[in-house]
């Protein structure tokens, strides 16, 4: 009797630590996703396409899971939310505006916004 009910305590011991690594397992699988998924770069204003009628234009968005980002090649702040905007003069015609994110694997992303100026 002795015997099985060591056996038996041997087995809830092995059971407990195989279930706390599965769940160290799961928690860390679940953190990486981030890192799986690359740089994320959302622009919130202007549209693509605007026909803007003033001579300065904010641009805003958001970045997550960045390193850098820069606007027409030059380094921009971003907020700990990721949150980024800056002011731009506007030309007449044509203005090509590029935001370009990248992460810590040097992942990239770039989105182009082409900008009208009356």
């Amino acid at each position: 009797m002795l015997d099985s009910r060591t056996q038996n305590l041997r087995l809830v011991k092995i059971a407990s630590v195989l279930v706390l690594l599965l769940i160290v397992a799961t928690f860390a699988i679940f953190r990486s996703f981030n890192y799986f998924q690359g740089p994320g770069l959302e622009i919130y204003a202007p549209i693509n396409g605007s026909i803007i009628e003033s001579s300065i234009i904010k641009i805003s968005g958001q970045a997550v899971r960045i390193t850098k980002i820069s606007l027409n090649g030059r380094p921009i702040n971003v907020d700990e939310k990721g949150n980024w905007s800056e002011t731009l003069i506007v030309f007449p015609g044509l203005n090509l505006i590029t935001i370009k994110v990248q992460d810590q694997f040097g992942r990239t992303v770039s989105k182009q916004l082409d900008i009208v100026g009356q």
